[in-house]
């Protein structure tokens, strides 16, 4: 019997990985990054790429997906013809749903860093932290402090009431009562 397990773990073990992926595509980066649920997909190998455009210096396009390649993790740029179009594909397989939006800026970073392509990608770098700028939901911050106001407010007010309920009754233990006959 403990032959047969050590079998089955060998022959698992030995198979080939499945992840998910996450597979969306659009044009507004930063729909993407406050998207909740993704739309994944099972392979072996997760991509994200990028397509940006020279004249307009936006991000037009992002797509991420996955396929059952055996590529390299890592990022690369490429450039499209004379169109000025250029495109960034990170490569990674380390985990399911690794190629995030986030994961992508993260990855352009770094080979920002890099000599060969540092232009372009931080031409891209600078696209995608343009469309991130989008102005937050302040309201949503107001409200939340306002209700931890709310709640301390309410806390204080429990504590005063005890400590003048506990003051109220608090001499009746300690005057003497006049001895009735």
């Amino acid at each position: 019997m403990f032959l047969l397990l050590v079998a089955y773990t060998l022959l698992c073990g030995a198979s080939a990985k499945i992840q998910s992926c996450i597979s969306e595509r659009g044009s507004n980066i930063s729909h993407m990054y406050n998207l909740e649920k993704f739309v994944t997909m099972p392979a072996s190998t997760c991509y994200a790429r990028v397509h940006f455009d020279l004249d307009s210096r936006r991000v037009f396009l992002v797509e991420l997906y996955g396929l059952e390649d055996d590529e390299d993790p890592g990022c690369r740029i490429s450039t499209k013809g004379y169109n000025g179009m250029i495109n960034a594909t990170c490569i990674c397989n380390a985990y399911d749903n690794c190629n995030s939006p986030h994961f992508l800026h993260v990855s352009l970073v770094q080979l920002m860093e890099m000599q060969g392509k540092a232009k372009q990608a931080s031409a891209i770098v600078n696209a995608i932290r343009k469309q991130l700028q989008i102005p937050i939901n302040r309201d949503f911050v107001r409200q939340s402090r306002s209700g931890l106001y709310v709640i301390a407010a309410f806390i204080c007010f429990l504590l005063l009431s005890s400590f003048a309920h506990v003051a109220s009754i608090g001499p009746m233990f300690f005057i003497k009562k006049a001895k009735s006959q």
